[in-house]
């Protein structure tokens, strides 16, 4: 399973009258450097280390 490298942005985006932070996170050998964006709760609370 990859591991995450680093951040490399931050937003919210507003889901039914909610606020949820996200992140974009850079996974360690995707090969085009590939970065999904991933709930910053959920990134928090499994890789505490990026923070």
């Amino acid at each position: 399973q990859p591991q995450p490298a680093q951040i490399v942005d931050r937003d919210v985006r507003n889901l039914r009258n909610r606020t949820i932070p996200v992140v974009k996170v850079l996974w360690e050998g995707s090969p085009d450097g590939e970065a999904t964006w991933e709930l910053e709760s959920e990134m928090l609370t499994q890789y505490p280390h990026l923070f």
